[in-house]
């Protein structure tokens, strides 16, 4: 291992050992190192600036064993302070590195960049990056203006290698008052020798692109986001396999941030945990805690744009004002291509892969997500799904969704689904699920959004349970859905407090009694 130092502290710009450390992060302009690297800045000390070199390739390691950009010596991590908000706080382009135990802190006034940037090149030889960002703390103010789509770390793949950048991504990280937290992108190059009409196949999408555990505390908008990644369908979406890509063991919670309604701030989309372009992803063990940062979708998780056959398993959400699942695949997305005249929706959205599809949300608990409270006009838009566009064959089943504030109106789906019956395809499957309430005293409704006629059958809706305890009989199920073996029986559970648990483990505590007639078998909370 070839070592180097800095100490931002020190009075004078040395050499690099130990004894004579270089004095600034700039350093990483020039630094001509030897791989594999050790870049080693002193624990305890912090520098204001924008070091961002995303056109340099002086950093990029030839040697397949890992380097390291870490702390040394005693106290607390270092620290890069973003100086010029609109320039990362660090931006590099690496191979076969992690960047471990470095603190940032956004610029305090206004933030239009990503604090940090990591370019992942890979080789045509070993597609293997090995990029990680792990342990790092990310932190901006309550009253900074951040744009956006700002985040607090982007892993990107380098588009100037015709390949696939896998195994990337950012490992027991924390992030606090920012926009959005992290985002790993993977390569979307179209490779030469694939038709590029159809998005069938992986491309060049990331296999191994992992965020775990990692908090999301006071965000004003996403916490975590896999856009085009992947994971290889042998590995049957066991996360244990370094090469399924996946959001795990994470945490999100926000704050509201109530901006100017004729700025970029209000109106952008605000999920907690969502994949997009990607194929074969897994969000699993995640909490996401209030979505209701006055932003448009305000979702606890989201299968986005060309979103195909990824999982969302063994998660809580609880007091996402725009409800816990989105599915989203419009035909006018980025990275689609329009539906060329004469193409039927089956073959241009389903066939060819320009829609979403195969999506599956199982084996989940949601309390008091989606609420509608009293009959305000904006509860038309709370709901516990929502889809838009070109969804084909997805499907939510075996959750426990709890609601004891819901009153005098509730929805179950709204959806704006641009298939229609003459296409023939199922866009959700909703079954297998507790929906509990406790005050709703009228039928929660499956809301048609838009003037799209012979929508029928679009959702389904089966082998579910609706209960409430404050109204008596089967709950009808409106016209815009196929519906079919659904009961109305009181689930027996043990005890439902009136607020949402604040973790999923206290959630876990809500419990079916064995008396249940759907004990072991329906809607199960996760143990």
């Amino acid at each position: 291992m070839n070592n180097y130092y800095i100490d931002p502290s020190a009075a004078e710009n040395g050499t690099g050992t130990i004894d004579s450390p270089y004095n600034s992060w700039a350093i990483l302009e020039t630094l001509q190192p030897s791989f594999p690297f050790t870049i080693n800045v002193k624990r305890g000390t912090s520098e204001r600036g924008n070091f961002s070199y995303l056109s340099l390739r002086n950093l990029v390691s030839t040697s397949d064993e890992q380097s390291f950009i870490q702390p040394y010596g005693t106290g607390a991590n270092p620290v890069i302070i973003q100086d010029d908000g609109t320039v990362p706080a660090l931006g590099i382009v690496i191979r076969k590195t992690t960047l471990l135990m470095i603190d940032f802190i956004t610029n305090e006034v206004t933030q239009s960049a990503d604090v940090v940037a990591l370019s992942a090149l890979t080789t045509l030889t070993d597609t293997s990056v090995d990029v990680y960002a792990s342990n790092c703390n990310f932190k901006s103010f309550p009253h900074t203006m951040i744009s956006q789509y700002c985040k607090g770390i982007a892993i990107v793949a380098n588009r100037d290698v015709n390949a696939a950048a896998n195994k990337m991504g950012c490992i027991n990280c924390t992030f606090d008052y920012l926009s959005r937290g992290v985002q790993i992108l993977g390569n979307y190059n179209v490779p030469s020798d694939q038709d590029a009409t159809t998005n069938v196949g992986d491309r060049y999408r990331t296999n191994g692109a992992i965020v775990d555990g990692c908090s999301f505390t006071n965000m004003r908008d996403d916490g975590a986001i896999l856009n085009r990644c992947t994971s290889p369908e042998s590995a049957n979406y066991d996360t244990t396999n370094p090469l399924v890509s996946k959001i795990s063991n994470c945490y999100y919670s926000s704050y509201r941030s109530n901006t100017a309604a004729t700025d970029n701030y209000t109106q952008a989309p605000a999920v907690a945990f969502w994949t997009v372009y990607s194929n074969r992803t897994v969000i699993e063990y995640c909490s996401a805690i209030g979505s209701y940062a006055s932003r448009a979708d305000r979702m606890a998780f989201d299968f986005d744009i060309m979103t195909w056959d990824c999982v969302i398993r063994y998660c809580y959400s609880a007091n996402n004002a725009g409800g816990i699942l989105l599915f989203i695949s419009n035909a006018d997305g980025d990275g689609s291509q329009a539906q060329p005249s004469g193409t039927s929706n089956t073959e241009w959205f389903i066939n060819r892969r320009w829609g979403q599809g195969n999506n599956v949300m199982h084996d989940c608990v949601s309390f008091n997500d989606g609420i509608s409270r009293a009959a305000s006009a904006s509860a038309l838009w709370m709901s516990k799904f929502r889809y838009f566009g070109y969804a084909s064959n997805c499907t939510v089943k075996n959750l426990t969704i709890i609601d004891t504030l819901s009153a005098n109106r509730a929805a179950i789906v709204h959806q704006y689904g641009k298939f229609t019956a003459s296409d023939n395809v199922t866009s959700i499957n909703i079954q297998d699920t507790i929906f509990h309430y406790r005050r709703l005293a009228v039928a929660p409704g499956i809301i048609r959004g838009d003037t799209t006629t012979d929508t029928q059958g679009l959702v389904k809706f089966k082998s579910n349970n609706m209960y409430s305890e404050a109204a008596t009989g089967l709950f009808s199920i409106p016209t815009y859905a196929d519906a079919g073996g659904n009961t109305s029986t009181d689930p027996e559970f043990e005890y439902i407090p009136q607020d949402a648990p604040s973790t999923f483990d206290s959630a876990k505590l809500i419990r079916m009694m064995k008396t249940s007639a759907y004990y072991g078998t329906l809607g199960n909370l996760v143990t």
